[in-house]
């Protein structure tokens, strides 16, 4: 029969383990974020840059969900 120590530093070591796994999987769904906004600034300057040159581009603006009348 293990000590009560023992088992208190196995259920900790399990805690630890399960808190960095969900840390991890946090980071990770964070950074799919942060490269899902980049990529739509990329795109938002690629709006931007087509409607300064005087063009108007309607299916761009529609896909990234501007209103406009």
């Amino acid at each position: 029969m293990p000590s009560r120590s023992s088992e208190s530093a196995r259920d900790c070591r399990k805690r630890k383990a399960l808190r960095i796994q969900y840390l991890a999987e946090s980071v990770r769904l964070r950074e799919l974020t942060v490269l899902k906004m980049r990529q739509d600034v990329e795109r938002l300057l690629e709006v931007c840059h087509e409607i300064d040159n005087g063009e108007f581009p309607q299916n761009a603006v529609a896909e990234l969900g501007i209103p406009y009348e």
